[in-house]
């Protein structure tokens, strides 16, 4: 062991009986050292520069082991020496090189110091204490060295300085785990106070994305707000000009009926001249006969007068509510017949019904549905195309053709019966011809539905009606491959500003075709109700989808389902089928 280890077993560890010595021969070497005469080759120096000779040491009295004589007659002849000892041990252990005739026989100091520490008992945890005259340890403990007569001290010392050893290195393991406890209580430390910066910079970004939000929906309801300012004022500027063009057609209608009556009271009055004239003419005998003749002749003219003059009060008081239209010619007398329903340029529709799908599970209802739909909405006015039974092809084209008939300002109807399928939120219309084999095959072929719905804005219509009966079980569900997940119905969707979407059924439902086995109806429960409110005159568009919505959950109640259509309503505006 090094010397700090052995100066620190001295002051740490020593007995009682040690330190009773220490004191003695502390007392006794102060007064005697310097006193006595020394040998040149046995004077030594200690650390602190005071002067003594080795034979005051208590090792020099002791009989060195390896050379069987006391260490002051060991050293007389020696040239350099090495002297190990121990505290725990009275032996003494020396290495040194003699003179010799022709001078010393010189030993590195290393070597030396080496040697002379190999001489001692491990147990004895010896150390070099002096060296060629000078002494390495303090005085104090050069006095103590050697100083017990006995080899070792007494056993109950060295197993006090054993447990002593031992709980020194227990408080030093100990030390080694609070070390290492430490450092994981600040890595942990660390790794708290990163994640409290974290997620104050994620509560500072969706703080920052909240206000952006709300800046936007600012916007965006000022924006709407001044739309809605727009078409209210040109809402008003078009019913007072309606206004006035119903004033002017009332007008020509009130002179046209004026002109008609003057035109039969005049040929009244030449019908009379004509048989006043004749009657002059005739024979006395043919008189009475004549006279019959002119009467009937007359009254048959007085009752066609009669007529035509309440039929022309009946046309003014129909046209007050009636379509604006073109003035009948003034030549018409007899009641016309009834002429198909009037079609308005600005009413378009795009209806289509699917059943026979080659891939998925083929429908009943679809073609039937969109047939009574699209006869309803030419009823109400609308231009319609119909398509039945189309490819991914042919729906792509139809809905490039409608895009291109549509104009700024009018009115959108478009019906849809068929499959329908979720796909990622997005609703997809789905041709007959789709396999959809995989999820990227079945979004590139199917259509989604808000192309059609972003395409009406695009052109600026008015008023757009969306009408969807595909909420229907997931035709690709089957075979594993459940393409758009394993729910029945579509997603809920977002109508844009002027847009009012309406499936036949909510989230998750199924809709109805029939109401049971005895129900003959051609049509689905949804578009039966549907085409029969829309009839009704006066009732607004979102008052006839809500009360579509009540009549088809009562309906479906009544066997037992549950169908709650879903409306997404963002018209601005009344909106009539028929007014």
């Amino acid at each position: 062991m090094v010397l700090s280890k052995m100066l620190d077993n001295l002051e740490m560890k020593t007995t009682s009986f040690i330190k009773n010595i220490f004191l003695t021969l502390c007392l006794i070497a102060g007064t005697h050292v310097l006193a006595d005469t020394c040998q040149p080759n046995l004077q030594i120096t200690f650390p602190d520069g005071e002067k003594g000779c080795l034979t005051d040491l208590p090792i020099a009295k002791q009989n060195v082991k390896a050379w069987g004589q006391s260490l002051s007659s060991l050293l007389e002849n020696a040239s350099s020496y090495s002297i190990a000892a121990s505290a725990i041990c009275a032996d003494v252990y020396v290495q040194k090189n003699y003179i010799m005739r022709n001078g010393p026989l010189n030993m590195r100091s290393g070597a030396q110091d080496r040697d002379a520490l190999g001489l001692c008992d491990k147990k004895c945890d010896c150390a070099i204490v002096a060296r060629d005259g000078k002494v390495l340890v303090p005085r104090a403990i050069a006095m103590v060295l050697g100083a017990n007569t006995g080899n070792q001290l007494a056993q109950q010392d060295v197993d006090r300085i054993n447990k002593l050893k031992q709980q020194e290195a227990e408080q030093l393991a100990a030390a080694a785990k609070l070390k290492e406890q430490k450092a994981a209580d600040d890595s942990r430390l660390k790794e708290l106070e990163r994640q409290a910066l974290l997620n104050k910079q994620k509560q500072d970004e969706q703080l920052a994305q909240a206000n952006v939000l709300r800046q936007q929906q600012r916007y965006d309801e000022e924006a709407r707000l001044k739309e809605q300012i727009l078409k209210d004022q040109i809402l008003t500027r078009r019913e007072q000009e309606l206004q006035i063009q119903e004033a002017k057609f009332r007008e020509q209608q009130r002179l046209a009926d004026e002109a008609r009556l003057k035109d039969q009271e005049r040929q009244i009055q030449e019908a009379k001249k004509r048989e006043q004239d004749r009657l002059a003419q005739e024979t006395k005998g043919s008189d009475r006969e004549l006279l019959l003749q002119l009467a009937s002749e007359l009254a048959r003219l007085r009752a066609e007068a009669e007529a035509a003059k309440n039929a022309a009060a009946a046309a003014t008081a129909t046209n007050a509510v009636a379509p604006i239209q073109a003035p009948p010619s003034a030549t018409a007398a007899a009641p016309a017949e009834a002429k198909p329903a009037a079609v308005y340029a600005n009413r378009k529709a795009l209806v289509i019904g699917n059943d026979s799908y080659k891939y998925v599970t083929q429908l009943n209802n679809a073609r039937e549905d969109a047939k009574t739909m699209a006869d309803n909405l030419k009823s109400v006015g609308y231009q319609v195309t119909l398509k039945l039974d189309v490819t991914e092809k042919e729906l792509k084209a139809s809905l490039r053709q409608f895009k291109n008939q549509v104009e700024s300002g009018d009115e959108v109807a478009f019906f849809y019966a068929g499959h329908g399928v979720q796909l990622a939120n997005s609703n997809y219309l789905v041709p007959i011809d789709v396999a959809g084999e995989a999820e990227d095959q079945l979004r590139d072929e199917a259509i989604a539905l808000q192309r059609l719905l972003d395409d009406m804005s695009d052109k600026k219509v008015k008023f757009t009606l969306a009408m969807v009966d595909a909420c229907r079980d997931n035709p690709f569900k089957t075979n594993g491959r459940a393409l758009g997940g394993n729910g029945r119905g579509l997603a809920s969707t977002t109508a844009a500003t002027g847009q009012m979407i309406v499936f036949s059924a909510g989230t998750g439902q199924q809709a109805l075709d029939k109401l049971g086995p005895s129900d003959k109806n051609k049509n689905g429960v949804f578009t039966r109700v549907f085409v029969k409110e829309m009839q009704k005159p006066g009732v607004s568009i979102d008052r006839v989808v809500r009360t579509v919505r009540t009549e088809v959950v009562n309906l479906a109640k009544s066997v037992g389902h549950e169908q709650v259509p879903a409306i997404y309503d963002q018209v601005v505006g009344e909106f009539y089928f028929k007014n």
